[in-house]
């Protein structure tokens, strides 16, 4: 009997954003690309492609399929371009990962139907030769299965058949049958069915050919299209979606038998789509936080990790309106699918030390953010000085997003990392600069200079119960502007005239005083001669070289 979807089924809704979980967590058969949840999250761990996650999940039969990312299209997005009737490979996006499940979810109220040039190929880029269909209920409906084979028993003849899945006795009997004396009733092979409310035993079945989508005993050169199936109207090449219908299909890798769970999971859909006991199909989509864009474009210094935005010393600071937040809205108010990307209004706190000092308000409107107000906290007068800019976003759905620049002014500041709270045991030796290190602000290593003072009364070699306080610091000397500035040589202190001998041209022995060059440009201008003195400093401040005229030491 042909009915199934000879008609529209409207009136249906699907909330994918709220469901109940009737399944025991722990009976729960997670299905992963790969078999590796790695590979869905990202992760360096996977040991094969890192897809990532569509943050869908399909749950069904003691089963919770992972849809990879780009593996989810939605009716909604779906535009019928030339206005025939049908929705073609290019009016429906395509699939980032196709050797994976593609899920299509109509939550309109429009039957659609997907039309294909080359027996579904085109829908998924790569063939995927098992489809489900679950309706707004999350009932599966349908099942079809082109590749794998499943034995089935004909009640009635080639002329008017009856086909059900096989039982046990009919299946045992066929396997002992000898190769020529095969039941005529009994095949092993690929098959459509359909749940069907009139036939008394609830469901239609067919068999289709290997690789097909068309029945078995009928030539299609010779019959017309419309009798290509029993249960399909129309061309059983194309995918039909009722309104609130879900369609997933299963990729090659699904299939593959080094993924035994897929392919257990999918082999078993016949019997549970018949089976009473099993619960409906569950859709759930995890909503993701807000994400925040192009703060990379105030990072000054692009060599060291996070993002460094340098203030001009005595200069005016004005924290640029280039970020941007957004989040992916799934849903509208009434739980259909919109899949939107929205912007949202952000802030901008501004401490030092830990303490929020000033808070800026960023509203969106018409491609543009607005700040509250100028950033009024930054002492640019202050050289070397530290802040902190965290940004701050919030979804409608209240999850909070946050993402941090440092702000300094004219230099980028030294720095320790690794520092943190150590718990030793009793009379054990511990070094307190494990795990520490130091930097100039720019990514030289500063660890040699670090220097350490221990309080009185805690032996590093034996230490006794208590709690101490352990100093660390290092000395870092750069030139400030607007300072006056000196040449501090093993103790000896002399003024530096930087208009005039910080890389400048000078003679060196005509000049009599301190020169000092970090840019080799007009050191190779400069003169020396008898009586000259060049010495090389590293970093950290350390003379590594030395070239004396005196004793051509």
């Amino acid at each position: 009997m042909k009915k199934f979807f000879g008609v529209a089924l409207l009136g249906f809704m699907l909330m994918a954003s709220v469901f109940l979980t009737l399944q025991a967590e722990e009976d729960i058969i997670d299905l992963y690309p790969y078999d590796q949840e790695a590979c869905l999250l990202d992760l360096p761990a996977c040991t094969n492609l890192r897809v990532g996650s569509s943050f869908w999940t399909l749950s069904y039969h003691n089963h919770r399929y992972h849809v990879v990312r780009g593996g989810a299209r939605y009716a909604v997005n779906f535009e019928d371009l030339n206005a025939d009737g049908f929705i073609s490979a290019n009016e429906m996006g395509s699939l980032s990962y196709n050797a994976f499940a593609s899920l299509i979810i109509n939550d309109t109220d429009e039957y659609m139907i997907l039309s294909t040039l080359n027996a579904r190929t085109d829908l998924t880029t790569v063939v995927h030769r098992i489809y489900t269909y679950f309706d707004a209920d999350g009932v599966l409906q349908m099942f079809e299965d082109h590749i794998h084979q499943y034995y089935i028993f004909n009640e009635g003849d080639l002329e008017a058949p009856e086909w059900r899945l096989a039982t046990q006795a009919e299946v045992d009997a066929y396997v002992a049958a000898p190769a020529d004396e095969k039941p005529a009733t009994t095949r092993f092979t690929h098959i459509r069915m359909a749940l069907d409310d009139v036939d008394p035993k609830g469901y239609v079945l067919e068999p289709i050919k290997y690789l097909q989508w068309v029945r078995q005993d009928i030539d299609t050169a010779e019959a017309p299209v419309e009798d290509w199936s029993l249960i399909i109207n129309g061309d059983p090449d194309f995918v039909h979606i009722p309104a609130g219908w879900t369609v997933f299909s299963f990729g090659t890798l699904d299939r593959s038998t080094a993924y035994a769970k897929h392919v257990d999971f999918i082999k078993s859909l016949p019997k549970a789509m018949i089976d009473e006991a099993v619960e409906p199909m569950e859709l759930a989509y995890a909503h993701q936080p807000a994400v925040f864009a192009d703060l990379g474009l105030l990072d000054d210094d692009l060599a060291t990790p996070g993002v460094q935005i340098v203030v001009d010393y005595q200069d005016v600071f004005e924290l640029e309106t280039v970020v941007s937040a957004s989040w992916r809205n799934m849903f509208d108010a009434d739980g259909k699918i919109i899949n939107k990307v929205e912007m949202l209004d952000y802030i901008v706190e501004i401490s030092q030390n830990g303490v929020v000092l000033e808070t800026i308000e960023y509203t969106y409107d018409a491609g543009v953010y607005t700040p509250s107000g100028p950033v009024t906290v930054v002492d640019t007068d202050s050289f070397g000085a530290g802040y902190v800019a965290t940004f701050k976003v919030e979804t409608p759905l209240g999850v909070e997003t946050t993402a941090t620049a440092e702000i300094v002014v004219g230099v980028m500041p030294p720095k320790f990392s690794g520092v943190t709270n150590r718990y030793v045991t009793e009379g054990t030796p511990v070094n307190v600069l494990a795990g520490i290190t130091a930097d100039d602000g720019y990514g030289n290593d500063m660890t040699a200079e670090i220097e350490v003072t221990l309080p009185n009364g805690f032996n590093p070699y034996a230490p006794k119960p208590g709690v101490y306080d352990i100093h660390l610091q290092f000395i870092h000397n750069i030139f400030i502007p607007g300072e006056d500035a000196n040449v501090n040589f093993n103790g000896v202190v002399k003024p530096l005239d930087r208009n005039v001998a910080y890389n400048g041209t000078v003679n060196i022995n005509g000049y009599h005083k301190p020169a000092v060059w970090d840019d080799l440009t007009n050191f190779r201008g400069s003169t020396t001669s008898w009586g000259s003195v060049v010495i090389v400093v590293g970093s950290e401040g350390t003379m590594t070289e030395k070239y004396d005229r005196y004793t051509w030491g």
